[in-house]
């Protein structure tokens, strides 16, 4: 297991404190500090804290019993079960999750474009669509993400491709790489989901090998179009003690578990990491999974020539210093 991560270009270290680890059939275990860490359907659980929803062992128990529940019926199967188990969210909502994890192969494809050239680490890869994307045209990518259950559920579509990445669950925070280990990464749409932002590009800034690069993009907290995770206006202009209440008030569910940047947050996250800022500017909004209406608004915003100041989404990509001499 540990092999394929260094094939893929990646050193795997005990994310706590960074020592050796050994590999039985059922875990990793450390042999700096004795930690040991599960490895659950072939997925090594290196986490030290669980993600913002479930307990650790709640989110694996989720993910297997959402597999179970799609009673081999591949990836649309499991994303229908999970949503099916999840009744705390509207029926639309969980109809429209369902459209757009579906869509993620191609949305991985535009994302590749934007790149230009393939990460060896997707960090937040969630249902694994990067990841895909990157398998099609002949690149096997690492996935990592904090939610197991989402690992499990996306390799589904991996297995439909052919495709058999590498998948590690772990923390932004607290990644499970060597420090320089990694010639480049992406994290797309991960900085507004992480309890510590600074702590994860730390991480990014410590792993990443001298030279390597660094792609981070994410929705702009003070984009002019409405936030898009609750689809109202100004949210992301109020004070963050607001935030909530605003949103509360409007659409009667908490607003907990995202923090949108700006754009000179975003650049001072990575600067502060010691990373170089060779760019900042608009992201793109992915269209390729979208219909109608809908598609074609997007891609007129895209052809908007947004300050990215005011930008819906903005994308930083920086790199490391080389050593001088």
């Amino acid at each position: 297991m540990i092999e394929r991560f260094e094939a893929a270009g990646a050193a795997l270290v005990c994310p706590a404190c960074r020592g050796f680890l050994r590999e039985s059939a059922a875990s990793l275990e450390c042999s700096g500090c004795g930690r040991a860490f599960p490895v659950v359907s072939g997925i090594p659980d290196l986490r030290l804290q669980p993600d913002r929803f479930l307990s650790q062992r709640d989110d694996r128990a989720k993910g297997l019993a959402a597999l179970e529940k799609a009673g081999g019926r591949g990836f649309s199967g499991a994303l229908e079960a999970y949503w099916a188990m999840t009744p705390e969210l509207q029926p639309a909502l969980a109809a429209g999750h369902i459209r757009r994890q579906q869509g993620e192969v191609a949305v991985g494809g535009e994302l590749l474009a934007e790149l230009g050239a393939a990460p060896t680490l997707d960090l937040g890869c969630g249902s694994g669509g990067l990841l895909a994307a990157a398998g099609q045209s002949g690149r096997t990518l690492i996935g990592l993400d904090a939610a197991f259950r989402w690992l499990l559920i996306g390799r589904e579509r991996l297995r439909e491709l052919g495709l058999d990445p590498p998948l590690v669950c772990a923390n932004a925070e607290s990644l499970p790489f060597a420090d320089g280990s990694l010639p480049s990464l992406c994290a797309n749409d991960l900085l507004e989901h992480v309890a510590e932002p600074r702590a994860a590009v730390a991480e990014m800034a410590r792993t990443l090998a001298p030279g390597g690069w660094a792609y981070a993009a994410s929705n702009n907290r003070f984009s002019i179009l409405p936030e898009p995770h609750v689809r109202l206006p100004g949210v992301g202009w109020l004070p963050r003690a607001w935030q909530g209440p605003y949103v509360r008030a409007l659409r009667g569910h908490d607003y907990q578990n995202v923090r949108l940047p700006g754009g000179a947050e975003l650049r001072g996250l990575f600067e502060c990491a010691g990373l170089t800022v060779e760019s900042l500017r608009p992201a793109p909004l992915f269209t390729a999974h979208l219909e109608g209406g809908r598609r074609s608004l997007l891609q007129l915003s895209n052809r908007l020539h947004w300050p990215a100041a005011l930008a819906p989404r903005v994308a930083v990509r920086a790199r490391k210093p080389a050593p001088v001499g």
